[in-house]
Parts: C-alpha cells; structure tokens; sequence
C-alpha cells in the first residue's frame, strides 16, 4: 500500500520554501498544465492574437485592479490604471523574458504604474503650493500674518519716540 502511495507523487523542488515538498502526482500535473498553456498564452501574444490577450484580460483584471486600489484608495483611479496597464502588457508584451509567472510581470507593472501616479499626485501638490505663494503671474504674494511680534511692536515705537 505505501509503495502505490509513493507511485502517485511526486518530489518536487519548491522555489519559495527552498526545500524539498511533495505532492500529488495530479497536482503536478495541473500545475504543469497551467505553466505549459501560460508559456502557449505568452506565445499568442507576443504574435498579437487579440483572443490571447482577452484571456489575459479577463483571468487577470481583479488582480491588477484590487493591487491598484490598495496602493491608490481611489476606485476611478485604480479603474484607470488598469487599463493603462493592460494597454503596457500589450504594447511590451515583446519585452517579457519568461523567467516568471505572467501574473508576477502583470504585478510589478500595476505596481509600478500605481506608485509613478502616486508619486505625480504628491508632485502636483507641491507645484500647487509653490503656485500659491508665487501666484500665476510668478509675483511674490505675501500676506504678513497678523500676529504681530512684541519685538517688533517695541522697535516701532522706539521709531515713533526718537522722531
């Protein structure tokens, strides 16, 4: 009984524990299977098949969405940049090297992509800010505060006395 136990799976060397696991011959099998039709999926690609690329759309939007949406908190534009994510898959999809999973490549681009609008958000902020102290016309605007210092309080009127 144990040596048909042993006949049905299989060792296998796992990447992300770095130590030997086993599991079962037909879990290797599916697992072989889906890396076999993502390397035949990345083929269609690269040759442009539009069916291909529905199919990475649709097995892949929530993933990239929801990665998007946790770095971005904002629906609209974690909506906006998975398709600007896509529209990259699409367009570089020549550049992918295979030393991956598909889904890890579709991860970096989503979080790449969220954390350049991020960073452009903060950008607009501080261009915004400097804007307001310069003004449009790029003329300093100041308005003094009107908390008005003892110090200065005291030398006006020494100005005023010795007049």
């Amino acid at each position: 009984m144990a040596d048909l136990a042993e006949d049905q799976c299989f060792k296998c060397f796992h990447k992300s524990y770095r130590k030997n696991v086993v599991i079962s011959l037909p879990e290797f099998c599916i697992k072989l299977k889906l890396l076999v039709s993502e390397e035949i999926l990345v083929e269609q690609l690269k040759r442009g098949e539009d069916a291909a690329f529905k199919q990475v759309v649709d097995s892949y939007q929530n993933m990239v969405y929801n990665t998007c949406l946790s770095i971005v908190k904002s629906e609209e534009d974690a909506e906006d940049l998975a398709q600007e994510v896509f529209v990259q898959v699409y367009q570089s999809i020549g550049s992918f090297k295979g030393e991956s999973k598909l889904s890890t490549w579709l991860y970096r681009i989503a979080t790449t992509k969220s954390l350049d609008h991020e960073r452009k958000k903060k950008r607009k902020k501080r261009f915004g800010f400097v804007k307001s102290i310069f003004g449009d016309d790029a003329q300093v605007e100041v308005n003094p505060p009107d908390f008005n210092h003892p110090g200065v309080v005291l030398d006006k009127r020494k100005v005023l006395l010795f007049y």
